[in-house]
């Protein structure tokens, strides 16, 4: 049966779909070019169809039957999915944009950039889902189960996750800045360069997590437990620690002999001092500011304690940051920036353009 007959039944409502599937339990429907904005379609049995470059716009799911769909090029803004299995499916890419997914299950479901800006997702099911990538601006996962989701680079800005269950998720390298995870779970969780900053984590649990080169700047952790976290080269500026429980942090790396404290700040500075050690048995420090996570942070402190000659680097299409002019203002030391378009592009001009004006600068200073 062709694409244009599954759509002609579909078109005839939820009742004769529904009969429909029952009498050909074996046919796996194919929908491809659907326009149903605003259509009801609560309770409807869609598992297992291949649905592609369609329209589901304010369009009512709730209870629906999507498990094992594979949904690709489609839009579902504004549909109510509340109750709906989408478990085991393939929405990758998919635009969920200010959809209700109330109470949606979808364990083991492949959302893969799929984005969910402004959707309520709170009390939804994703547990073990794929959504690394996937966008989250201003959504609700209140109370969401997110059990080992892989959330890896995910863009969580201003979402709320209070009292939400990330306990052995990976969000590594996501984006939570501003984000509510108040009473949140995030044991063993995987936090390894993500940035919190923000962020509110008051009384959440992090217990056993990998905070490793993470980003905690203006982050409320007040009663938040972090014991046990591993907390390498963290970067940790103006945070509420108030009733924060801060027991074996472990400082080193992993594969490293275990060394541990119990104060973040303490674990920061030693970080640091580690830094400023090494900078100042340095003929010359090279600065790659691209993708630059809190290293603008750490430099404010270096620059000012190093007085060795620090060369910055930066991908020519970004941008660098404002406070590095007043570094740069304030200490001769810390060079002007040199810019490249790609990798072949530094390659060639590191001599010229990096090691050279470094070394100049290393013996003028010898010479003060």
């Amino acid at each position: 049966m062709e694409n244009q007959e599954h759509l002609d039944i579909l078109k005839r409502g939820v009742e004769e779909w529904n009969k429909w599937r029952e009498e050909h339990s074996e046919i796996q429907p194919q929908i491809n070019g659907a326009s149903l904005n605003g259509v009801n379609l609560s309770e409807i049995n869609l598992s297992g169809s291949h649905i592609t470059n369609s329209f589901f716009g304010g369009t009512k799911f709730i209870g629906a039957n999507l498990h094992g769909v594979v949904m690709h090029g489609s839009t579902v803004n504004d549909a109510d999915l509340s109750g709906a299995d989408l478990s085991e499916g393939n929405f990758s890419g998919v635009n969920f944009t200010q959809a209700n997914l109330f109470r949606a299950n979808f364990t083991r479901t492949y959302l893969m950039r799929a984005n969910f800006r402004g959707a309520n997702l709170c009390e939804a099911n994703l547990n073990e889902a794929l959504l690394s990538g996937a966008e989250f601006y201003f959504a609700n996962l209140g109370k969401a189960n997110l059990i080992r989701a892989d959330l890896s680079t995910a863009i969580l800005t201003n979402a709320w996750l209070n009292m939400a269950d990330l306990s052995k998720a990976n969000l590594g390298g996501s984006y939570l800045v501003s984000a509510l995870l108040s009473e949140a779970n995030l044991t063993d969780a995987y936090l390894k360069g993500a940035n919190f900053s923000d962020a509110d984590l008051s009384d959440a649990n992090l217990k056993d997590a990998n905070l490793s080169r993470a980003i905690l700047v203006g982050t409320n952790l007040t009663r938040a437990n972090l014991t046990n976290c591993f907390v390498h080269g963290i970067s940790c500026w103006d945070v509420e620690l108030e009733g924060t429980i801060q027991l074996n942090l472990v400082i080193t790396p992993s594969r490293q002999p275990t060394i541990t404290v119990d104060n973040l700040e303490v674990a920061q500075f030693i970080y640091l001092l580690t830094v400023s050690i090494l900078a100042h048995l340095s003929r010359f420090v090279i600065v790659d500011l691209t993708s630059p996570n809190s290293v603008p942070y750490e430099l404010g402190t270096l620059v000012h304690q190093c007085i060795v000659p620090f060369q910055p680097i930066l991908l020519e299409e970004q941008h660098e940051f404002a406070m590095l002019q007043d570094l740069r203002r304030r200490h001769d030391w810390f060079l002007p920036t040199h810019t490249y378009r790609e990798l072949d592009d530094l390659l060639a001009s590191l001599e010229a353009k990096v090691v050279e004006p470094a070394e100049q600068k290393a013996q003028e200073l010898e010479k003060r």
